[in-house]
């Protein structure tokens, strides 16, 4: 039995993020992250923390996943799917203000975001209809 899909999202997101918030605080030995430095270290968690998972759920009865941090979890993702957007909102404010040229990667996020919401819009949507 693995993890939630949220959780193993969680487990590697997170870790990924952190290391390069690492170099911004630290400094040189990690401003430069590899592809492996992102991938690695959070993939490790994640199968680890299943195969723990998977291992503690076969000794007990009951299941280390309860409601309550589905539900905190879930409040976690839409504030920080919240938060993200509106930071986007406001660095294109910040460019229009300034007059400077919007780096197109702020333009891939802004589309990823609201691509996201409308999918999981229209797929919550026709899940409930069907």
């Amino acid at each position: 039995m693995w993890l939630p899909a949220k959780y193993n999202l969680l487990l590697f997101i997170v870790p990924a993020l952190v290391y390069p918030i690492a170099g911004l605080l630290v400094g040189e030995p990690f401003t430069d992250p590899t592809a492996a430095d992102l991938v690695l270290l959070p993939a490790v968690m994640v199968l680890t923390s299943n195969i723990g998972y998977a291992f503690k759920s076969q000794c007990e009865k009951s299941g280390v996943v309860d409601e309550r941090d589905t539900r905190n979890i879930d409040l976690a993702l839409t504030v920080t799917g919240m938060v993200l957007l509106v930071s986007i909102t406001v660095i294109y404010i910040g460019y229009a203000a300034t007059s400077d040229i919007v780096p197109t990667e702020m333009d891939y996020l802004a589309t990823a975001g609201v691509v996201t919401i409308f999918l999981v819009l229209g797929g919550t949507e026709a899940y409930q209809r069907l």
